[in-house]
């Protein structure tokens, strides 16, 4: 819990939270780092428990492609970026 807190205290401000989920004991954010309108970095910080995890991907970054890779290699809780709705669709 204390690698969890310190980790989102010390994400830049440049990032925005994307989302948050709460799945069985589990609290999982999500921030982004946006430049006309792509999103060029994606963090997750995720505390479970005993367990931390903290993910950072650059690049070029297409949310609903990064989450059914991720569901393919079978890394848990991205499949929640297939929740996203395109701004395009709204």
């Amino acid at each position: 819990a204390a690698l969890y807190k310190e980790s989102l205290k010390r994400i830049p401000k440049r990032f925005e939270e994307l989302m948050t989920v709460y799945d069985e004991g589990e609290q999982i954010v999500f921030m982004i780092d946006e430049k006309d309108g792509r999103v060029k970095e994606l963090i997750m910080v995720m505390n479970g428990g005993d367990e931390f995890v903290l993910l950072d991907l650059f690049g070029d970054i297409d949310l609903k492609e990064i989450a059914r890779i991720s569901r393919a290699m079978n890394i848990e809780h991205m499949e929640e970026l297939e929740k996203i709705e395109d701004k395009d669709e709204d």
